[in-house]
């Protein structure tokens, strides 16, 4: 049932009826919690309900906001346990488990074409109808989504973020957490910030 809800978030044309039903499943208990404990299901999910907006109905989208609201607030960490090895020192062999990266590099992708694929970020921006008109342009984070598409997937973003994250990719965050804050989007512009503070604490920070 979960799988074809997904698919439901996903097809085109938008079925306002499917798309409210979908997340209907995807917010139960069964669905969240799931998400906690599988990582290939929370990167499916997580893809699916980035890739909704295509369903701008008032109903669709009001389920899309709770669907993530139930996704946000019962969230655990413990997602996070990717390969690690046991006993003194194994927080320091973290290593983000391969569908949660993959999930973390959809939503770079998502926010920041530009970063892999100038030509292609343009394209996508043209094909998006609802992106957010507030004057951002095609190399800014979240120019080709909607702002509240962008707030998701900053949130995502942040969810995957480890303390033991290494300094390549803590430099990434930073970057782009900074090109945020810097934008035109005003939206983005308070989460940027406390997502730099959040991420200020860990130690990969001062040395990104």
């Amino acid at each position: 049932m979960c799988s074809l809800a997904r698919d439901a978030l996903l097809e085109r044309p938008a079925d306002e009826d499917r798309a409210v039903a979908a997340c209907a499943l995807l917010k139960s208990t069964h669905s969240v919690n799931r998400m906690r404990v599988d990582p290939s299901y929370f990167r499916a999910v997580s893809d699916a309900l980035l890739r909704s907006s295509h369903h701008d109905a008032d109903k669709a989208q009001a389920a899309v906001n709770e669907l993530f609201l139930s996704i946000a607030i019962r969230f655990s960490r413990s997602t996070l346990r990717g390969n690690v090895t046991s006993g003194p020192g194994a927080d320091d062999d973290f290593e983000l488990h391969p569908d949660l990266a993959a999930a973390r590099e959809s939503v770079y992708d998502l926010m920041s074409p530009a970063e892999k694929d100038p030509a292609a970020a343009a394209a996508a921006k043209d094909d998006a109808a609802d992106a957010d008109a507030d004057g951002a342009d095609d190399a800014s984070p979240g120019a080709v989504l909607h702002w509240t598409y962008s707030i998701m997937a900053n949130a995502l973003l942040l969810f995957l973020v480890h303390p033991k994250i290494d300094a390549r990719e803590m430099a990434r965050l930073a970057k782009y957490a900074m090109s945020c804050l810097l934008g035109p989007s005003k939206t983005l512009r308070l989460p940027a910030a406390c997502a730099l503070l959040m991420i200020s604490r860990y130690d990969a920070f001062h040395d990104a």
